[in-house]
């Protein structure tokens, strides 16, 4: 039963981080975009 616990928490961190990266790059790509943008417009 701990093992299954320990098993699923580590799957669950793993998760949280892929989630994590993928948000830090797409507000990256949203902040290149956004800057760009403003520099055409000006």
């Amino acid at each position: 039963m701990f093992f299954i616990v320990v098993c699923y928490i580590s799957e669950l961190e793993l998760v949280i981080n892929k989630y994590n990266e993928v948000s830090r790059i797409s507000s990256l790509t949203r902040t290149n975009l956004w800057s760009t943008t403003n520099k055409e417009m000006t």
